[in-house]
């Protein structure tokens, strides 16, 4: 042992056996160190290793005596570096977390298209079973489902109303939140036959309108045109009926005509008398008393 308490070491005994204890390589203060000994419980002897130009280890001739818990097994890293390393780190854990968020989403879509699919089935059978005019009515359900609806017609009761179904009154809260339409009325009638009717109100209230719900514009024309013709004729569904280049029964039509002139002429001839019965009056009247 030497006088500072240190033994004496076989420098090239430890340079032949260092790449055979790589395990004893520590690092210090971002310096490449291998373990000669310990001394006590809070210092070593170590000896600092270099790296040459042809990338191997030139072990240092001056052994130093540093603190164990400055020792560690892994390189001392920059700022940067250490950065980067816990960016890595928690992008990992993201990566984990999306990807279980993904798969339980992928799982509920799966689940929800299942729904739909046996939903559509049961559907499907359902209607199968009913008359040829309450199916069509019924298996427009499937159509709102699928987003197929593009026209409507509304049974007015003067003139039907046919629109883009995109273009139709719905509900809407004061925040400007969109509710869409009440597809819950549907009206049983007392003939076994089904009819959607649209209300004023969300809660059923108010006044109700008869809709007939296609996916075809042409499908659309045509029940609007049966509505129209079905009307009773007046100035209003006759000037419908020529926007829409609807033929009208001309005998209808001529009789409309022959009523409302009868009416005007009782008009103005009520009107007339009652001109005259005022010109008598005045006449009446004497300029002086």
């Amino acid at each position: 042992m030497s006088p500072s308490g240190f033994a004496f070491y076989d420098t090239k005994k430890i340079k032949n056996n260092l790449y055979k204890r790589m395990k004893d390589y520590k690092f210090f203060e971002s310096r490449k160190v291998v373990i000669l000994q310990q001394i006590n419980s809070t210092q070593s002897l170590v000896q600092e290793v270099f790296l040459n130009e042809s990338g191997e280890d030139v072990i240092a001739k001056e052994p130093f005596v540093v603190n164990i818990c400055n020792l560690t097994d892994s390189p001392l890293t920059s700022y940067k570096v250490g950065k980067l390393k816990q960016y890595e780190i928690e992008y990992e854990k993201l990566i984990k977390e999306w990807s279980f968020k993904i798969e339980s989403k992928e799982i509920e879509l799966k689940n929800a298209y299942n729904k739909v699919y046996h939903l559509t089935k049961s559907l499907q059978i359902l209607a199968s079973n009913l008359s040829n005019e309450n199916r069509i009515e019924f298996m427009r359900l499937l159509d709102f489902m699928s987003g197929a609806i593009k026209w409507v017609v509304y049974d007015e009761y003067d003139i039907p109303v046919m629109i883009p179904f995109k273009d139709i009154d719905i509900y809407s809260h004061d925040d400007g939140v969109i509710d869409g339409i009440k597809l819950i009325t549907l009206f049983g009638m007392c003939d076994g036959n089904l009819q959607y009717r649209i209300n004023s109100y969300r809660d059923g209230s108010g006044s109700w309108k008869h809709a007939f719900f296609y996916c075809e514009e042409h499908e659309a024309l045509e029940k609007f045109k049966e509505l129209l013709i079905s009307k009773n004729i007046s100035e209003k569904v006759i000037e419908t009926a020529k926007l829409y280049k609807i033929t009208l029964d001309e005998n209808k039509v001529n009789e409309w005509y022959v009523s409302r002139r009868e009416y005007l002429q009782k008009e103005i001839d009520k009107q007339s008398q009652y001109i005259t019965n005022l010109k008598e009056n005045l006449e009446n009247i004497p300029n002086k008393i």
